[in-house]
């Protein structure tokens, strides 16, 4: 708060005044707002295999929380984890991803431009924040196509803890009772992927890796597929429903896919596996041209606290 002062009467040298407070929120819309960039936020379950221990089961980030994150490389890139124990179980971090990309230059409008330089042993540096939460194996995280995708993180956490490890979107509460409880069966699944900014990323990836290779090679921008149990004069068929859905989420996780959808037997409507997921949008504090951390993390419990009456119907708690 501040203070002023102010005379309100003078007289045989005497000078009577009183001191006026001033609540410096009675300013705050005097001032310049912080300036806020816009992200989306997706929610991913995370899945391992049967043989894991009952420690890790139980507590999938422990081992990376306490001890040292390595870094790992997948392709061209280099990857760490860097991560915080909030609470029994509950996690909040950032992979970092470390490259050697072609700088831009800075410049004015009248055109003087100047090169931005690194030193020799320094890299550039692009991340993706999240939270996580064991109870529900619940992952909240941040995009950013520029730096790795829930997809790598299942990867790093595969090689780093010696499980297999992986993420899938976490759907509607719809969507849930049509197709993931066995409802309606798959027919046909098509969708449509981006040209991968960098291929290595997705390297053992299964399907996904093959697809996104093929447009690679191919020095394409993007591919539409469209995969069917039937064809002219064959009907009735059904695809393989685990192996769709592991294709879909796949895919999704990845965060190439702009469309995957399913077409159902005796459902008027396809399943659209990207429309149909939960996800929300953001705005974080900018620290100069970068995030604020603590913004961030504060932004991302927010989307969960927005999502907690439909998670709470998948999951059942």
């Amino acid at each position: 708060a501040g203070m002023g002062a102010e005379a309100i009467g003078a007289g045989n040298g005497v000078v009577t005044g009183f001191l006026r407070r001033y609540d410096a929120g009675a300013f705050s819309n005097c001032m310049e707002p912080a300036p806020v960039k816009r992200y989306r936020v997706s929610f991913y379950q995370a899945s391992h295999s049967n043989d894991v221990t009952p420690e890790l089961a139980a507590d999938l980030l422990a081992p990376i929380a306490d001890g040292d994150a390595p870094v790992l490389t997948f392709g061209r890139y280099h990857y760490k984890l860097v991560l915080t124990r909030v609470a029994a179980g509950c996690y909040k971090g950032e992979v970092k991803r470390y490259g050697e990309d072609d700088l831009p230059h800075a410049g004015t409008l009248d055109g003087d431009e100047r090169e931005l330089e690194l030193e020799d042993f320094e890299k550039t540096i692009e991340r993706n924040y999240f939270l996580f939460f064991q109870g529900r194996k619940l992952l909240v995280w941040q995009e950013n196509r520029r730096a790795s995708s829930a997809s790598l993180l299942g990867r790093y956490l595969t090689q780093a803890l010696g499980q297999t490890i992986s993420f899938a979107p976490v759907m509607t509460p719809e969507v849930t009772r049509e197709f993931l409880l066995g409802t309606y069966k798959p027919k046909a699944i098509q969708f449509a992927v981006a040209r991968p900014m960098n291929p290595d990323m997705f390297l053992d990836a299964g399907e996904t890796d093959r697809i996104l290779r093929i447009i690679a090679g191919l020095d394409g921008l993007s591919g539409t597929f469209r995969i069917s149990a039937n064809a002219p004069g064959i009907k009735g068929r059904l695809l393989n429903a685990a192996r769709a859905l592991e294709l879909g989420n796949s895919l999704i996780s990845s965060g190439q896919a702009h469309m995957v959808r399913l077409e159902m037997h005796d459902l008027d409507h396809p399943i659209d596996l990207i429309a149909d997921r939960l996800k929300d949008n953001i705005e974080v504090e900018m620290a100069g041209r970068y995030p604020h951390p603590p913004s961030v993390y504060s932004q991302l419990q927010a989307a969960k606290d927005r999502m907690e009456v439909l998670l709470r119907e998948v999951f059942g708690q």
